[in-house]
């Protein structure tokens, strides 16, 4: 999301040409959005709220709701914790 925003960013373009032919909405979920509005802040020094814009007019949408999936979340979790106990 980052790039399509940031004129600076080497990928501009390119994320301006996919975000032409993607599906209305895009799906992204709150932490995507937190981190996107997070790094145009800090690294492109533009503000978020040309991000939550296009959230508030639903270009980008945030169905997923953890509250709603906490339980089988939780389930997955623990099924796969020992990858991370591999990897560390």
């Amino acid at each position: 999301m980052v790039p399509f925003f940031d004129r600076s960013d080497a990928d501009h373009t390119w994320a301006r040409e996919q975000w032409g032919r993607a599906p209305v909405p895009l799906l992204a979920c709150e932490a995507v959005l937190a981190e996107a509005a997070y790094l145009l802040c800090a690294h492109a020094g533009q503000p978020g709220s040309e991000l939550f814009a296009l959230f508030e007019c639903r270009v980008i949408t945030a169905p997923f709701r953890l509250e709603e999936h906490a339980r089988p979340v939780a389930h997955l979790m623990e099924k796969y914790r020992h990858y991370d106990e591999l990897s560390g």
